[in-house]
């Protein structure tokens, strides 16, 4: 849940666009509560607005927006309000990591490096595991340091890619001290695209398959 702001002269200002799949009533949300539990959520986050569709295999059960499209012209969200959708890989990956995890394969409050097969800490927190949880949600405290460019150059340039504990262990490769910052784990949302190059990773040793094949199997 970001609190950023985007302002083109094309795209209305939005900090956030929720996009909620596989929400079914065997789940006991009815439309009322999946509303109520949105507005609390938008209210609780300072969020400027937000869009929800909630759907159950092919049928669409609840579709919800709050708050403004433009703040400076108080222009409410409706179904018409476009969006910038930013990295919209992210929310397909999420999809992906969450398929597993409704088939058991992990919690969200586990610690990731279980999965990853290396321990995960930030140095300055030996002790705090960080989460997928924490992944999802841009809170693990990692950061594109300086070294993040030149490893994403790494992973197109040698096959197979470097893994990626070479930039996110000290005395890595590619490890810099700056991906990492200095607020503990789960207690400060920032927005990082090495976020979600550990959730690839963990897509890949959690399913057993490469990340592109899972996704075009379980997803796509």
């Amino acid at each position: 849940m970001g609190r950023r702001k985007y302002r083109t002269p094309y795209f209305v200002t939005m900090r956030v666009m929720y996009f909620l799949s596989g929400i079914c009533v065997s789940l006991g949300l009815t439309g009322q509560t999946l509303q109520q539990e949105l507005q609390s959520a938008a209210q609780s986050h300072g969020l400027v607005g937000m869009s929800a569709v909630a759907t159950c295999g092919n049928q669409i059960m609840d579709i919800f927006h709050t708050g403004l499209a433009e703040i400076d012209g108080s222009r409410p969200v409706t179904d018409s309000t476009r969006y910038r959708i930013a990295s919209i890989s992210k929310l397909v990956t999420a999809i992906g990591l969450m398929k597993l995890w409704e088939s058991g394969a992990f919690e969200l409050d586990d610690d990731v490096s279980g999965a990853l097969g290396f321990t995960l800490r930030n140095p300055q927190f030996p002790n705090v595991p960080i989460t997928y949880r924490m992944l999802l949600s841009h809170t693990s405290s990692m950061q594109d340091g300086s070294g993040y460019s030149d490893f994403l150059s790494g992973t197109y340039a040698s096959s197979p890619p470097p893994p990626i504990s070479e930039l996110l262990l000290p005395g890595g490769p590619a490890y810099t001290a700056n991906m990492f910052r200095t607020e503990q784990p789960g207690t400060y949302y920032t927005y990082a695209n090495v976020n979600f190059g550990v959730i690839g990773t963990l897509i890949e040793a959690l399913s057993g398959q490469r990340f592109d094949q899972y996704m075009r199997s379980q997803v796509l």
